[in-house]
């Protein structure tokens, strides 16, 4: 939440800065993560404009992650590239048309995970450059796309913020 890297001094006083960030938490036990790495979360996330989501990870350690679930939906990726997470409804040409607006771009989609649900399906697209607002709004706009977020890249080792 706060973008430091695993050798950000400024780990030492997260506490603090998440506060002033304006940040809010509550640890509980949740007893189904067996299932996934020791070293598991299910983070549930408030926005400021009521939106809600949830999302199981993995620390790895060395500031790597893995995130294994967002919404219920089984995921595998490991932030460390551009990612498009997006739900929709589960229609006939949502990936051509997904697909087609990241190409638009000249965007190239180097992984693509899509699962599905009895009526939506959940794609995590990896591509091999950043991608603008307009690219989102665009896929956002689609009147079947429930969810889209943009989940950048943080460099390996360091912090995302200036020291």
């Amino acid at each position: 939440m706060l973008g430091f890297g695993p050798d950000d001094e400024r780990i030492k006083r997260s506490t603090e800065l998440a506060v002033a960030a304006g940040l809010e938490w509550e640890f509980k036990f949740v007893g189904d993560l067996a299932r996934f790495h020791s070293n598991t979360a299910r983070v549930k996330l408030f926005g400021k404009n009521g939106g809600m989501v949830e999302v199981v990870g993995a620390s790895l350690g060395g500031g790597r992650i893995r995130i294994q679930e967002i919404e219920g939906f089984p995921v595998d990726f490991s932030a460390q590239t551009h990612t498009l997470v997006i739900i929709a409804e589960d229609i006939p040409g949502s990936i051509q048309k997904i697909s087609g607006a990241i190409a638009e771009k000249s965007i190239n989609i180097a992984n693509m995970y899509v699962s599905r649900s009895e009526e939506l399906a959940n794609m995590v697209i990896e591509v091999d450059q950043g991608m603008d607002e307009e690219i989102l709004r665009k896929i956002a706009s689609f009147s079947w796309v429930k969810f889209v977020r943009l989940v950048e890249p943080m460099p390996e080792g360091s912090s995302r913020y200036e020291k």
